[in-house]
C-alpha cells in the first residue's frame, strides 16, 4: 500500500527470513534510502545507503557511521537542487572525507553547496578515511 516499497522473503530450508525496503524505485541499487527533511539530520546506518536531502526546507546534516565496516559506501544527494541556498553538511564522525569539490583533499566536515550535487564515499580502513567514488556534477 506504500509506493516504492519492496518486501523480500527468503527461505533457508528451515526458516523464512523477511525484509522490507522503502523507496526501491527509482533509486534501485541501494540497500536503503533515507529521506532527510529540510533542517533535519541523519546518521548513516546501512551499507550502500542513499541519503536524499530536502534542501528546499533548510540546511541538512548527514553524519557518517562511527564504526564503519571495510568498503562501507554511502551516497548523499541534493534531492531538490537547492544546496546552493541550503547547504548539506557531511560529517565524517571522527574520520575525514575526500572533498568532491577538490578531489585528493580530505577533511571533515564537507559542505555540499552546489545545486543537484551527489557524492558517494567508501570507507578505506587502511587510511581510516572515506574515499570519493563518484560525484555529480
Amino acid at each position: 500500500m506504500t509506493n516504492f516499497t519492496q518486501a523480500t522473503f527468503i527461505y533457508n530450508g528451515t526458516t523464512w527470513i523477511s525484509s522490507l525496503t522503502n523507496n526501491v524505485s527509482p533509486n534501485a541499487g541501494y540497500t536503503s534510502v533515507v529521506n532527510v527533511p529540510g533542517g533535519g539530520s541523519t546518521t548513516v546506518t546501512g551499507f550502500d545507503q542513499l541519503v536524499l536531502c530536502d534542501t528546499l526546507g533548510g540546511a541538512t546534516t548527514v553524519t557518517a557511521p562511527a564504526s564503519p565496516i571495510v568498503n562501507m559506501r554511502f551516497t548523499v544527494k541534493d534531492a531538490n537542487n537547492n544546496a546552493g541556498t541550503n547547504n548539506i553538511t557531511v560529517d565524517g564522525n571522527g574520520k575525514t572525507l575526500e572533498n568532491p569539490v577538490t578531489p585528493g583533499t580530505y577533511t571533515s566536515p564537507i559542505i555540499i553547496n552546489t545545486n543537484s550535487r551527489s557524492a558517494t564515499w567508501a570507507f578505506d580502513p587502511t587510511r581510516n578515511r572515506y574515499t570519493l567514488i563518484t560525484t555529480v556534477p
